[in-house]
């Protein structure tokens, strides 16, 4: 019941994000990323360390 939920949700989220017109506006200057702000999400996301039990 639970996959199903979280299946739902997704697609979901996905069908707001395809019904959006500004998403294709976003300026390359907001975009960018730095090597050290790439760095440092990589603590941020804590995913890849969860899956390590």
């Amino acid at each position: 019941m639970l996959v199903l939920l979280g299946a739902g949700a997704m697609l979901w989220m996905a069908w707001q994000l395809a019904r959006r017109s500004e998403l294709g506006e976003a300026s390359r200057a907001h975009l960018a990323i730095t090597f050290w702000q790439g760095v440092a999400l990589q603590f941020v996301n804590l995913r890849p360390g969860s899956m390590h039990s």
